[in-house]
């Protein structure tokens, strides 16, 4: 767990880190690739590649709308069918990251209700100049055993079907 200014400092590593894996394509904006397998809920794990088309996508559509909230959110508990309202996880009010004056967001999806254990943990960020990127989560050790890497989910346009990732 990252706190105070050591917290910052190791966030700081692991940005520069990432930094140096990323790719920069024809977008408009710097994306890391991941290169793990990612798994959600009780869904099959997905492919890497995928992940970083699903990313990018979601990326492309909010810079393009500027309205994160249509188009961006984080499955809870990972019950997907659940997720018909456009509830929002809590942490979107304050920023518990900085990177370059950017502040940073994390939504973290517990494992249960009744132990409240992290399983996923995206972190976000909602600057439409964010070198970080929108939808683009990081691999992040939620301090718990056998912790999951992340889950975006990413809203397709005008439509209540919800592709997730």
């Amino acid at each position: 767990m990252w706190i105070g200014a050591g917290g910052q400092v190791r966030f700081g590593v692991l940005l520069v880190f990432l930094s140096i894996l990323s790719v920069k394509g024809a977008d408009t904006f710097f994306f890391w690739s991941f290169r793990n397998h990612v798994q959600c809920g009780y869904k099959k794990t997905i492919e890497p590649a995928l992940v970083n088309e699903y990313a990018r996508e979601g990326c492309r559509k909010i810079i393009a709308h500027g309205d994160p909230l249509s188009y961006v959110n984080s499955p809870q508990n990972g019950y997907f069918n659940r997720q018909k309202k456009y509830n929002f996880p809590e942490p979107y009010k304050g920023a518990h990251f900085i990177s370059n004056d950017e502040p940073l967001y994390t939504v973290k999806i517990k494992r249960n209700k009744l132990f409240r254990f992290t399983k996923y943990v995206v972190i976000f960020s909602w600057s439409k100049t964010s070198n970080f990127c929108k939808a683009k989560g990081v691999e992040y050790d939620p301090g718990m055993r056998k912790g999951k890497f992340l889950c975006v989910e990413l809203r397709p346009e005008q439509t209540d079907t919800e592709k997730k990732i």
